[in-house]
């Protein structure tokens, strides 16, 4: 049963966003707009907001570092419900995102709460610990049915997709893969390698991102997964289901059971073993475990149970 809206008991639930961030050159729709609009929440401008008490505010991770400022001079000055919506959690040499900064100086205020897009982990674990389980809540992203492609497998290359950054120290399996690439010809004939664009289009709508991705993906039938060395489960783990690929490569922490249970692993201790199964699998079966995968995630992150989650965890927290 779905949880009550909060603002038919009078608080309303807004989503703060940039006036300064480009959202229209960001590939990735993980956050402002496009995110609030997949769970059907309000969305304000910074430079619009009242920040009135019958609002609880989400605040966008791409707040510049004046608008964190200017953020952080109302929440230290008045009885505001601020949710801190935090992504990024690797732990560099100093913290140097404004945001995650001003939500580990709020922790003392009682109407202060994180709001996770990964399960806890580096520097975001350490800021769970600080909030405490009552005031921190993880909330993964959310799965578009309308962003499906037919399971159509006439056309698609028995190939695995390698896409995205490399870094070995943040991506160490999709490192491996890409390092296989070159010394292995049997591995690099059996995938494809995508380059990372960069998370603003600098190619002036040019590089394959978000629609024009997915359909790259689909004529693969497999799309290789790394969940970088935090176990994070990104968007990539959705657009693999979009396209109708089965998945190969390793879990976020905190998957559904059934959608783990449909990816072929790929782990740094036994690529020879798992590469050598993976060539040996039928296309009859890598169809049935794309088709598993792709339910599990329509059932397991839909927007509607995303959201009546974030409510009722609101609701416990401000209700």
């Amino acid at each position: 049963m779905s949880i009550p809206c909060l603002w038919e008991a009078g608080s309303k639930l807004a989503y703060v966003v940039s006036a300064k961030f480009d959202y229209h050159s960001y590939i990735c729709p993980d956050v402002g707009p496009a995110y609030a609009s997949a769970l059907g929440i309000q969305v304000l401008s910074f430079s619009g907001v009242s920040y009135g008490e019958d609002y609880i505010y989400i605040i966008d991770p791409q707040l510049s570092g004046a608008e964190v400022a200017a953020l952080r001079s109302v929440i230290f000055n008045h009885d505001t419900r601020i949710v801190f919506r935090i992504i990024d959690p690797y732990w560099p040499p100093q913290d140097t995102n404004p945001l995650r900064s001003l939500a580990f100086e709020a922790a003392s205020l009682r109407e202060s709460c994180v709001l996770s897009a990964y399960q806890p982990s580096e520097i975001v674990d350490l800021l769970a610990k600080v909030y405490g389980p009552k005031r921190f809540h993880v909330s993964p992203y959310p799965y578009d049915v309308s962003k499906e492609i037919p399971f159509d497998w006439s056309h698609r290359k028995r190939m695995i997709a390698i896409t995205g950054n490399h870094n070995p120290s943040l991506y160490p399996v999709r490192a491996l893969a890409r390092r296989k690439r070159v010394t292995s010809p049997l591995w690099r004939a059996f995938t494809t390698n995508l380059s990372h664009p960069g998370y603003m289009n600098a190619f002036g709508g040019q590089a394959l991102v978000g629609d024009r991705y997915i359909r790259y993906l689909s004529q693969h039938m497999m799309m290789y997964l790394c969940p970088s060395r935090a176990r994070l489960e990104f968007l990539k783990y959705r657009e693999c289901a979009y396209a109708g690929c089965c998945p190969v490569g390793q879990s976020p922490e905190g998957f559904p059971v059934s959608a783990s249970d449909s990816i072929l692993n790929v782990s740094l201790t036994a690529f020879k073993e798992q590469f050598r199964k993976i060539r040996h699998t039928t296309p009859e079966e890598l169809l049935d475990r794309s088709t598993r995968y792709r339910l599990s995630l329509a059932q397991e992150r839909s927007p509607s149970l995303i959201k009546d989650r974030l409510l009722k965890w609101v609701n416990s927290v401000y209700g």
